[in-house]
């Protein structure tokens, strides 16, 4: 399971608007005080090492605004999204080539129609990313509310 902190934002009936931290993995290394790396994405951007990001849920859950949450997400939908993503251009651009390629056209046109291919892919991903936007499986899910001892 990938798990997320965020803070309730607002909330509309069931539709939860929550705000999430999204911070360069620099921050949780141990060894960012010796590491050019970090040093170098601190000095390029300071924007870099922390970013708010706004996402809706739905969710019955009783909130509060301001309220910290943990979200969920599990690994194996991470997985598939990111490999229906990338594959499905890739395979549309090889798909294309080979067919035009095995119609006797020479390697210029071969190659315009693995770029018409890869296009195609883009466009069915877009596609492909409507359909997933509402699919339970690819939707963070509300865990529980954080408790702050004080």
């Amino acid at each position: 399971m990938i798990v997320e902190n965020a803070w309730v934002q607002s909330i509309n009936n069931n539709q939860i608007t929550l705000q999430t931290i999204r911070s360069s993995s620099c921050q949780s290394c141990k060894a960012k005080s010796g590491c050019g790396q970090a040093l170098l994405s601190k000095v390029s951007d300071d924007n870099y090492q922390e970013q708010k990001n706004n996402i809706t849920i739905f969710s019955e859950e009783n909130v509060s605004i301001g309220e910290e949450v943990e979200l969920i997400l599990p690994e194996n939908s991470l997985v598939k999204a990111a490999l229906i993503m990338y594959l499905t251009p890739l395979f549309a651009m090889f798909s294309l080539a080979l067919i035009v390629s095995s119609l006797g056209f020479n390697d210029v046109v071969t190659s315009l129609s693995a770029i018409l291919g890869l296009g195609f892919g883009f466009l069915l991903i877009k596609s492909i990313n409507n359909r997933l936007q509402h699919n339970e499986l690819f939707e963070p899910k509300l865990r529980r509310k954080i408790i702050e001892t004080t």
